[in-house]
């Protein structure tokens, strides 16, 4: 044992002897001022005595019977709290100091999953913490901590960091014209931010550094992204900062269709199959789309063939309800255009899924059917607005349907529609 770790031993010794007196005296009445009843508690003190405000440090070692792990753990010391990260989460709580005495409130942590020996080596670190007794800084400038844990003794040996040599890199970026909800340390509205325009919008939970954000655009930015050893708690260990707007449009709004309006029933009992409509497009028959086709088996398929019709996809089939789809064209990689869904009640057919014909990667293509009983089915909808890349539609609607006898013959019937945006 090196004589300042032997010395910083022996002095948590002797402070252990008298903490009862010397936190009753000192530390609680400090903790009893401060405090409320929100949990963390957060704590001040002195400035002048509070050598530990403004500093950022990395764990170095410590008396646990677990090397550290990769990813490094951090502590930093603000006016009013400590906060840092465990190698895993980020954690933050109160802490008040008096000599060389530290006493640590309660620690709350984000509760992000993480491999071990992260884990670990978080908990370890977070207990650690809650039981530090006292604290010195060495001739070497190093912080160590001294706790007690299950009766047991250990130190924590800190080095001090410095952001002023962490490199930065610059990248572009998309912000969506809306924010979520969603919940980090606690509830709060997200950005939706990607890197690529045909991509999906992912949650960014942090703020922009230079960046004032107005809802109803869609932004391109320039950003900076400079790493943080010691952030606070609710903040990431990446920090973004603007270096230019490089464009900033207007969200435009997707034009009214049949699932933005109320929903009126275009299926009749008794009614006829539709006849496939005449488009500007490649017949699904032609030679590089003909393996996605099939043949007409059932009485119902002949029927959907003879009305000019070319079948595709897996048929539903609960008890006697089934739903078949066709189309009358196909795009470039053969995805259907001027397609329709049939559903069919013991071989009389009782309406389709749409009250117009349907294209691939257009607002209101059919994203999935589910039939969950004879009589009942819902249907999901893409949703795209008009700056939405193909790939990637920003909503979906979802219809209930359900299915009654009327005059001897079943009648499809939607009953609900919601629409909600994808993040």
């Amino acid at each position: 044992m090196s004589k300042n770790r032997f010395l910083i031993t022996f002095i948590s010794l002797l402070c252990l002897t008298f903490l009862p007196e010397i936190f009753n005296r000192k530390i609680q009445p400090v903790i009893a001022e401060n405090s409320t009843s929100v949990n963390p508690i957060y704590i001040t003190q002195n400035q002048s005595q509070n050598p530990l405000e403004e500093t950022e440090w990395q764990l170095v070692s410590w008396d646990e019977n677990q090397p550290l792990a990769d990813e490094p753990a951090t502590l930093s010391f603000a006016k009013d709290r400590l906060s840092g990260s465990s190698g895993c989460n980020r954690y933050t709580a109160g802490y008040a100091i008096q000599d060389n005495i530290i006493k640590v409130g309660v620690i709350a942590a984000t509760r992000m999953a993480c491999p071990e020996p992260l884990m670990t080596q978080e908990t370890l670190l977070l207990s650690a913490l809650e039981g530090a007794k006292v604290y010195t800084i060495n001739p070497q400038g190093q912080l160590q901590i001294a706790y007690i844990k299950q009766k047991k003794l250990g130190i924590l040996m800190f080095k001090p960091v410095s952001n002023s040599n962490v490199p930065t890199t610059e990248k572009t970026v998309y912000i969506s014209p809306q924010t979520v909800d969603c919940i980090g340390v606690s509830p709060k509205q997200c950005l939706q931010v990607k890197e690529k325009i045909d991509e999906k919008w992912t949650l960014f939970y942090e703020s922009i550094e230079g960046f004032e954000y107005e809802p109803g655009y869609q932004y391109q930015l320039r950003i900076a992204q400079k790493k943080n050893p010691n952030p606070p708690a609710d903040r990431s260990r990446i920090g973004w900062s603007l270096i230019e707007i490089i464009s900033k449009t207007a969200e435009t709004k997707r034009p009214d269709i049949w699932l933005d309006q109320d929903l009126n029933n275009w299926n009749q009992a008794g009614q006829m199959i539709p006849n496939a409509p005449k488009i500007d497009a490649d017949p699904p028959s032609i030679e590089r789309c003909q393996d996605q086709l099939r043949e007409a088996k059932s009485p119902q398929e002949k029927a959907i063939t003879r009305a000019g019709w070319d079948l595709y996809g897996p048929v539903q089939t609960y008890d006697t309800t089934t739903v078949v789809t066709a189309m009358s064209g196909v795009d470039g990689m053969c995805r259907p255009l001027g397609y329709q869904a049939f559903v069919f009640v013991e071989g009389q057919f009782a309406g389709t899924l749409s009250p117009k014909t349907l294209n691939s990667r257009l607002d209101g293509d059919i994203a999935r059917i589910f039939l969950t009983s004879p009589s009942q089915l819902w249907v999901e909808y893409k949703r795209y607005q008009e700056s939405d890349p193909l790939c990637c539609p920003s909503g979906i609607s979802r219809v209930s349907f359900k299915i009654e006898p009327r005059e001897a013959k079943p009648l499809l019937i939607p009953i609900e529609v919601t629409t909600e945006d994808e993040s």
